[in-house]
């Protein structure tokens, strides 16, 4: 039996890529509060234009890991990357409000933004990996997961 063959033989696994998608939905979530609390953090911590810019850099320039990232999964696993990564972002980003300074609130989100590089760099390996010959289908969800997270973000810290 080969490779190809075992693949063939796979179906779809629709329970699994759902949660895979709903955990990616969450990562995301967590993620876009910054947009939402950056008018907050600005007059908390009397920011400039810079340092508030230099926040979303924070969260953000973690992404240029993922190379790294995805080593490390080739090694341990994509499934560790995948499984963490939503709790730690959701930690970091609901801690990121009752920082007591501008250094503190930084480290929260470069941690948040290495838990965010983490879940990207694994997350589409497994989604692949579940949709056997439907990756097109299991891709969509793996994305659409996000989207919906990026949608809830601002709503769900806008109303807390």
């Amino acid at each position: 039996m080969t490779a190809d063959t075992i693949v063939e033989d796979q179906k779809f696994q629709t329970d699994k890529v759902a949660i895979l998608s709903a955990g990616h939905s969450v990562q995301d979530t967590y993620q876009a509060f910054l947009p939402a609390l950056l008018p907050i953090l600005i007059e908390k911590f009397s920011l400039m234009k810079t340092e508030a810019g230099l926040l979303s850099v924070f969260s953000s320039f973690p992404s240029l890991l993922q190379p790294i990232i995805g080593y490390l999964a080739d090694n341990v696993g994509p499934r560790y990357f995948v499984i963490l990564a939503p709790a730690v972002s959701a930690i970091m980003m609901s801690l990121l409000g009752v920082a007591p300074t501008y250094i503190v609130a930084a480290l929260l989100l470069i941690v948040a933004g290495i838990s965010s590089a983490s879940i990207h760099a694994t997350g589409p390996v497994i989604a692949g990996r579940l949709s056997a010959q439907r990756l097109g289908m299991g891709m969509s969800f793996w994305m659409m997961g996000g989207e919906i997270g990026r949608v809830l973000g601002p709503l769900v810290i806008v109303s807390a």
